[in-house]
């Protein structure tokens, strides 16, 4: 079974996910499942607890995407107060 401090890095990680995937980000396994199994708790103490392909490539481009508005919104900002 993983510490205490792993398994709280892997639920904020999940709550992120929340943050960062279009739905509810809810998948059968991986970080993003609903419940945490006893496998997955081995899996997470091995640093093997991951996001899906698809959940990675989603949360990066809304990453990216954010970084892209909030730049944008900064000159904006910096051209008005000009």
């Amino acid at each position: 079974n993983g510490s205490l401090a792993v398994i709280l890095g892997y639920a904020m990680a999940h709550e992120l996910g929340h943050l960062l995937l279009p739905t509810s980000g809810h998948s059968p396994d991986g970080v993003m499942r609903v419940c945490w199994t006893r496998e997955d708790l081995r899996h997470a103490a091995c640093g093997e607890l991951v996001f899906t392909p698809q959940q990675g490539e989603q949360m990066r481009g809304e990453v990216r995407a954010r970084a892209k508005e909030l730049a944008t919104a900064e000159l904006a900002s910096d051209a008005a107060s000009k």
